[in-house]
């Protein structure tokens, strides 16, 4: 009865354990789901903004509506990270360049040097490794 007792106990603990690891998974993997949808949705927000620098002249209400809906979706993709990027000072100055230039762009009709503050920050969030920023593997350099 004994040996029945330790090992339903060692099977329970046991399950417990990679119970626990799945768990741990999951949540990092949502983590990085959250951090690539933000990533992703600067992506298209760069390309609509070198669409609109490529015409060299102001750009047009619908232009100007498509920048307002990938702005709305970066900055609802930012809050979806729920602060996991508020520790990557690079990313954070970024988006403070885009959040303040979206709006003087706005109100200046297109500004062309807006547009190229904006696409410099994006560049930089997009050059940032912050999605899968640490390797399972250690380096040369750390053995």
């Amino acid at each position: 009865m004994e040996l029945q007792a330790v090992t339903s106990v060692i099977t329970s603990v046991l399950t417990v354990v990679i119970a626990l690891f799945a768990l741990f998974s999951w949540r990092k993997q949502e983590q990085l789901k959250t951090k690539l949808a933000f990533k992703n949705a600067i992506a298209d927000y760069a390309n609509q903004l070198k669409k609109i620098a490529s015409h060299h002249q102001r750009s047009t209400v619908e232009q100007n509506t498509k920048l307002e809906e990938l702005f709305n979706a970066c900055h609802y993709a930012l809050l979806v990270t729920e602060g996991l990027l508020d520790d990557n000072k690079e990313v954070m100055e970024a988006w403070g360049v885009i959040n303040n230039q979206v709006t003087q762009y706005m109100v200046s009709g297109g500004e062309p040097e807006s547009i190229e503050k904006m696409n410099n920050a994006c560049d930089k969030i997009l050059k940032e490794k912050f999605v899968f920023n640490k390797s399972i593997f250690p380096s040369a350099s750390s053995r």
